[in-house]
């Protein structure tokens, strides 16, 4: 069903607002083109009014000025606490500016439509908060000499993967606003060239996903997961889902292993069939971990996975922590 658009403003917006984002940057932000973002806060007024209402009239079309000069950077950057790395996009600093502005429009929509305690980066969140959340269950659990099992995946390619019919159907089931989901999409068909060191690539025409490093990707992918991880809510009530970026995890707790177990593989296999045959993602099932209080437990979900047959850990790096359901402090 399809929700109430959100109203985004559509006057320019003012040398103020222009100031004051552009000041947010920090220092070593990239400068693609030459410009850094907090350079624009030291333009002239009348160059700032210019500015703002030419900014206003791209995000009206939903298209950026000059597209074909728009070429982006790709660089690999390294991901904290593995051995691996993950692509970002450099977008000109004018782009990126104009990002910041929208981000500040965004918040009401946000807190209206994204304020799910599963999506766990969104803004006035902390990574460690949900951690926290889920070790006092699990000890609490354990307390009352009851097992806890939990099932960690990584989607791979998390924002490449986005089909554009999937991103347009969840914006309009959200009310997201349709002149920044346009220039959101045209932005990420913006041809671009992978980077290593001294070496760049060829041009390429991506034709599907979101733009990895755009003002808007992190919240466009809540948006995204955010219609099926309320459906696994309500089917699974004793479930506690957490959805962080690419990561997609739940715990269970029950007194009886083989029941435990049972549940454990039933919410898997509704996790992958929703999030890859509805959504379109993909797990890496050589990154997904598997955590439990009993071995016995984590033998019999082993055993019933069949074709997804993720790792048990006694504990895992999980979001910057070293996390753990089965000892007394979970969290180092």
């Amino acid at each position: 069903m399809q929700g109430s658009i959100w109203t985004v403003p559509t006057q320019a917006f003012t040398p103020t607002q222009i100031r004051a984002a552009s000041a947010t940057f920090k220092k070593k932000a990239t400068a693609l083109d030459g410009w850094h973002p907090r350079q624009y806060k030291d333009l002239s007024e009348d160059c700032l009014q210019a500015l703002g209402s030419l900014m206003a009239l791209y995000q009206r079309s939903g298209n950026w000025g000059h597209e074909g000069q728009q070429d982006l950077l790709v660089r690999c950057l390294p991901k904290e606490g593995v051995d691996d790395s993950r692509p970002s996009l450099l977008f000109r600093s004018g782009f990126r500016l104009w990002g910041k502005l929208v981000q500040y429009q965004l918040r009401g929509w946000q807190a209206e439509q994204l304020a799910d305690p599963e999506l766990n980066n969104m803004r006035g969140k902390r990574c460690g908060d949900s951690l926290w959340r889920a070790i006092m269950k699990a000890g609490i659990a354990r307390h009352h000499q009851m097992e806890v099992a939990e099932i960690i995946m990584y989607v791979s390619k998390t924002f490449d993967r986005v089909r554009g019919q999937v991103l347009i159907a969840r914006a309009l089931q959200l009310g997201y606003p349709p002149q920044i989901l346009r220039m959101s999409m045209r932005s990420c068909r913006w041809p671009r060239r992978l980077v290593l060191g001294p070496l760049i690539g060829r041009e390429v025409h991506p034709e599907v996903g979101i733009a990895p490093g755009s003002p808007v990707a992190t919240l466009e992918l809540a948006m995204v997961l955010a219609v099926d991880i309320r459906r696994l809510r309500h089917a699974y009530p004793a479930a506690s889902f957490l959805v962080h970026a690419d990561d997609v995890s739940f715990q269970l707790q029950h007194k009886d292993p083989v029941a435990l177990a049972k549940e454990m593989v039933c919410i898997a296999a509704d996790v992958v069939h929703n999030i890859e045959r509805e959504v379109g993602l993909r797990f890496s099932l050589q990154k997904s971990k598997l955590l439990s209080t009993s071995n016995k437990t984590a033998r019999l979900m082993t055993k019933a996975m069949g074709g997804y047959q993720w790792q048990h850990e006694v504990s895992v790096r999980k979001l910057g922590y070293e996390y753990s359901i089965g000892r007394q402090n979970g969290l180092g």
